[in-house]
This record gives structure tokens, sequence and C-alpha cells, in this order.
């Protein structure tokens, strides 16, 4: 087992990989470090490694399931500003304030990072996007390390 804060370089580390998991990890450290960190990761890859990673993505969905459609299940995404309470509706569409877990430093849609600022940072870093897919509370994307 490895522990390591993922900010930090380990060059006896250097393509040691060809497959790294992170799930819903990032958020937690400052958006200003998302390429740094992204970097470390890609450093840490083979060749033609691949990154699996999940980052939460602040959206309102919900799922109407019948007799009919249990196998696909009909799930809708509802604007931002539609969420449980007139006090929601104030803080994200007149102060644009969307509550977010206190433990994360940002997350997807959260008024202020969007999806393609993520995949701006992937890209930059030395990522291919192989995949991607909107899941129920994340975002999953297969990243491949460019040649």
């Amino acid at each position: 087992d490895i522990l390591s804060d993922l900010r930090d370089f380990r060059p006896e580390l250097k393509e040691k990989f060809d497959c790294l998991v992170c799930a819903e990890v990032l958020e937690h450290m400052p958006f200003r470090d998302l390429e740094k960190n992204l970097d470390n990761i890609r450093r840490y890859l083979i060749q033609s490694g691949k990154l699996l990673i999940t980052i939460p993505h602040r959206r309102a969905r919900f799922m109407i399931i019948t007799p009919f459609n249990y196998q696909k299940p009909i799930i809708f995404t509802l604007p931002f500003f539609i969420k449980s309470s007139p006090k929601s509706f104030y803080n994200q569409v007149i102060k644009r304030k969307i509550w977010i877990d206190p433990h994360h430093c940002w997350e997807i849609g959260d008024g202020k990072i969007e999806k393609r600022d993520v995949e701006t940072a992937m890209e930059k870093v030395g990522f291919n996007i192989e995949k991607f897919m909107k899941l129920l509370h994340v975002d999953f994307w297969v990243l491949t390390k460019k040649a």
C-alpha cells in the first residue's frame, strides 16, 4: 500500500502503473491544484495507461420506474435552480450560491466549475478522453495517457 499526498510527486512511482482509479478525490483539493494533481497521476502511468475518474456533479435528478420500464428507467435532470425550497431557489438563482458538501472544495455544477473546465485540464496535462458517462451523482471518465 502507498499512502501519499497526490499533490507531492513521488519519482520512484513514475510510470509504474497501467491503470489508476481516482474516485471522488480531486474535489477535496482546491481547483487551482487540479492540473498539478492530474499531471502527477499521468506521470505515474505507463505509456497508454488508463485513468478511471469520478467527480461529483451537482444536479437535481430523479428517476421514474414503472412495471413497463424497470429495466430502463426514465431519468430526468432538472434545471439547476429547481431543487427543494424557495430558500434554495433564492440561494441558487439570486445569490448564485449552490450548496456543496462541506468537505469538498468544488464540484462540477457548483456555479463556478463546469464539466468543460475539468476536461480542459485533463487534455492540457496530456490525457485523451476515451469515454465519458453521466452517472446519477457523479461524472465518470476513462482517460488514456497521450503518447
